[in-house]
């Protein structure tokens, strides 16, 4: 069992001659809360939106609980993540209750605010 939950290796993310990611190593233990914080345009979204493979990275690698993401099935990945947008524009409740709704096919607007997210517990 991996000691982390998700782990960023030396990652990178280009868009074209933009970099909006470069050389990021992170590690966040299961159950740790994690803020990420930033000005506008300082590449958190991008950052965020690379985990679930919303984006693949240039360089480096993304592993959740040990395993490089890019060897997972893109809507298994999505199904272990719960996400909470910035910006509740369609739904409200708690940030819990957001956090546990299962949306198998988010809309750009969606992938574009997230800013929390939580790995759901695997099921037994």
């Amino acid at each position: 069992m991996a000691q982390y939950a998700i782990e960023l290796h030396g990652l990178t993310k280009r868009f074209g001659a933009v970099v909006a990611n470069d050389g990021i190593d992170l590690n966040v233990r299961k159950g740790e809360i994690f803020a990420l914080l930033g000005d506008n345009g300082s590449g958190k979204s991008t950052l965020v939106n690379l985990i679930p493979r919303f984006y693949e990275v240039s360089e480096g690698a993304v592993l959740i609980d040990g395993q490089d993401v890019r060897g997972m099935e893109v809507s298994a990945l999505r199904a272990r993540i719960g996400v909470t947008p910035q910006k509740a524009v369609l739904l409200q409740g708690t940030i819990r209750d957001l956090s546990l709704i299962n949306i198998s096919e988010p809309t750009r607007q969606a992938e574009r605010s997230f800013a929390v997210f939580c790995l759901k517990k695997k099921k037994k």
